[in-house]
């Protein structure tokens, strides 16, 4: 944010719930978009595999950990009217693993893109793994 007072009003938002659903706004642009001269290149940067652990770093001791976790995940599903799953025996599985007491260097990006703003940032936080249904998908 350019303004600190801005900035102090989003987590005063988040805070207190004001705020529903924290996202990326990932949007993936072509390569068209991308292999052109600086002043015509689509705007943009790779977030959404960091999108969670950058914020969770900027605000871990602002924010509490649950109140956090839902604005990136039931907030994001309550707006479009999707299902929140539960963690429960019989139900298909959709979870994040990630761990707050480990250490992690972000060198490389999923997708290969190399313009994400945090890379060769280290994080106090480190996503794991990543489980749907019966796939678990092990980050690097």
């Amino acid at each position: 944010m350019r303004e600190e007072e801005d900035r102090k009003s989003l987590v005063k938002a988040l805070q207190n719930q004001t705020i529903d659903a924290v996202v990326s706004n990932h949007t993936p642009i072509d390569e068209d978009g991308k292999k052109v001269e600086f002043p015509y290149a689509d705007y943009g940067a790779g977030g959404i595999e960091t999108a969670f652990i950058a914020t969770l770093e900027v605000l871990q001791d602002k924010i509490e950990m649950d109140v956090l976790v839902s604005a990136f995940n039931e907030g994001p599903r309550k707006i479009f009217n999707l299902p929140v799953p539960a963690i429960e025996v019989g139900q298909e599985a959709e979870l994040c693993i990630f761990d707050t007491a480990s250490k992690h260097t972000f060198l490389t990006s999923f997708s290969g893109s190399a313009n994400n703003p945090f890379l060769g940032k280290t994080f106090s936080t480190q996503i794991k793994a990543t489980i749907l249904g019966n796939e678990m998908y092990l980050a690097s």
